[in-house]
């Protein structure tokens, strides 16, 4: 189990619990990520920029796509097509 923690005023947070009977973890992370991906998406609504290339985004997209097939088809093999 997971969570996240983020807020203007706190540092980037994760509490995880990785198994039953053991304790849990708070971590703060130490990067500016979530700092520079604000300034990112801020200067997209500013300029209508965007830094990353598309193609790669619907690529992730269609992982997430059919990882949530296969939970839904627990044993059945799914081929990811190529386009």
């Amino acid at each position: 189990v997971a969570s996240m923690v983020f807020g203007s005023r706190f540092p980037f947070t994760m509490y995880m619990n990785n198994a039953e009977n053991t304790p849990s973890r708070m971590l703060t992370a130490k990067s500016d990520y979530f700092k520079l991906l604000m300034a990112d998406i801020l200067n997209f609504f500013e300029t209508g920029n965007i830094s990353f290339d598309t193609k790669e985004t619907l690529e992730v997209m269609k992982i997430r796509e059919y990882a949530l097939k296969a939970m839904s088809n627990p044993g059945t093999v799914l081929d990811i097509p190529k386009d």
